[in-house]
């Protein structure tokens, strides 16, 4: 993949500090000071040429070089295996972006994992590039998703659902990017979404937000954390449905 780099960047490791309560209770996710460190972090644009004679990108967004190797650029691409062999394939003269390659996935994927990708692709390579690629991958179907590829300009026609193709799409190149850890996204990665869709005359940034749950993870006694939340000046919001804009502001 070396020949088909377009971008590289190296991140210094980061320190996160051991979380307490006021009481001293330490945090189950980090009692301790803990390091983390960065895999290199990459944009590659792969060409057909005399090694690579073949791109596919599977009904989960994998993308295969010719035929047999899949990219794992997403916490593993085991999924791009449910799709082989090659029997349906839809062929697209434009070069294809593929930003993510599983089935499942949820808001948080979707802002955290997939869009920086875009977001970086755009950045490196223009605005208008939207103009001149497909992007291919198994759709979210989701309003958060449809505002923010309109926020980026990428028209209806340049998308492509993976999920509902009936097998794999076949492509002249493909743009790509790495995520790294799950839980420890490039710190590039939300500054790049900082840049893009944060305005300037947003919100100040030391406004103090309580949000409400009314799905998984709902706080027990939420009555009585509220009350201790307000009286140092939080702003509840409950958890209700919210265009992209509103979500900025």
């Amino acid at each position: 993949m070396q020949d088909f780099v377009r971008l590289k960047k190296l991140h210094q490791p980061m320190q996160l500090n051991a979380i307490q309560s006021m009481n001293g209770t330490k945090s189950c996710y980090y009692p301790k000071d803990k390091i983390i460190s960065f895999n290199p972090e990459f944009i590659w644009k792969v060409n057909l040429n005399d090694k690579i004679k073949s791109i596919h990108i599977s009904r989960s967004g994998a993308v295969m070089l010719n035929s047999k190797w899949i990219l794992n650029l997403d916490f593993g691409g085991n999924a791009g295996l449910l799709n082989t062999p090659l029997s349906k394939v839809l062929e697209i003269k434009k070069p294809v972006v593929a930003p993510w390659s599983h089935f499942w996935g949820r808001y948080y994927d979707f802002v955290i994992t997939l869009l920086p990708k875009l977001c970086k692709v755009e950045k490196s390579m223009g605005k208008d590039i939207w103009s001149q690629v497909m992007v291919c991958y198994p759709m979210f179907n989701a309003p958060y998703e449809s505002d923010f590829l309109e926020k980026l300009g990428i028209p209806k026609k340049a998308l492509v659902d993976t999920r509902k193709n009936k097998g794999f799409v076949k492509a002249p190149s493909v743009i790509s990017s790495n995520n790294n850890e799950m839980f420890y996204p490039f710190p590039s990665d939300i500054q790049i979404l900082r840049e893009r869709f944060l305005t300037k005359n947003g919100s100040p940034g030391n406004k103090r937000i309580f949000i409400s749950r009314k799905g998984r993870r709902k706080i027990v006694n939420e009555y009585e954390v509220v009350k201790v939340l307000q009286e140092f000046d939080f702003e509840i919001l409950e958890d209700i449905s919210r265009s992209v804009d509103d979500q900025i502001d």
